[in-house]
């Protein structure tokens, strides 16, 4: 409905750029074309209406393809972005509801903690209960540990399964390659690169349910 925000890319270390959205350089004033085709304004309720109705057509596939279901929080979680009432805020909230839509333990989350910091007050605080309480449910099947003011190790051991494996993650655009993403060598537990800057992302997968 709404894809990630986003406004100029700023800089970083070793001559990186990063992805950023700053409430000063952003338009929100411009409707997304899912607000306008809507009236001018989409509710959560609305929002909330039409992820229900994809999840009962494509959750009982997953179900008998054995296959896993991640959503990714949007990016950012915010009350209204162009005319769209997001639908993770306040993000535990609005993860659960999610969560409650269709009972099934092929239904979860791509829990990036980076992006539910955004919409914590204070995610030191706040983060590691909803992993610990996610992980409880089972219902964490990828968490990407990236951007995040919370301590990376105790996120992992707030999630009671940690059946986990690291994979890397693109790294931000280097200006001196543009058309390239600075990559990791997936199944590596430390990827040696030319730069490791603070924002790089580290990708933790859950083992499948089935083999």
């Amino acid at each position: 409905m709404l894809e990630n925000q986003r406004s100029e890319a700023t800089p970083g270390r070793g001559g990186t750029l990063n992805s950023s959205l700053y409430a000063a350089d952003y338009d929100n004033e411009t409707l997304c074309e899912a607000a306008i085709l809507n009236g001018g304004f989409v509710t959560r309720d609305e929002v909330f209406e039409r992820m229900d109705y994809l999840l009962q057509r494509i959750v009982p596939v997953a179900e008998r393809c054995q296959v896993q279901l991640a959503c990714h929080l949007s990016d950012p979680p915010a009350p209204v972005l162009r005319g769209v009432e997001r639908w993770d805020w306040p993000v535990a909230e609005g993860i659960n509801r999610f969560l409650n839509l269709y009972d099934s333990p092929y239904h979860g989350m791509n829990l990036c903690c980076g992006t539910a910091s955004e919409g914590m007050d204070d995610p030191t605080k706040e983060l590691l209960p909803l992993v610990r309480d996610l992980g409880l449910r089972g219902k964490i099947f990828n968490v990407r540990l990236n951007e995040s003011p919370a301590s990376l190790f105790p996120c992992l051991r707030a999630d009671p399964a940690r059946r986990r494996g690291a994979l890397a993650d693109p790294l931000p655009q280097h200006r001196r390659r543009p058309d390239e993403l600075q990559r990791g060598l997936a199944g590596r537990k430390w990827p040696r690169l030319p730069c490791w800057p603070w924002t790089c992302r580290l990708h933790v997968a859950a083992a499948p349910l089935a083999t």
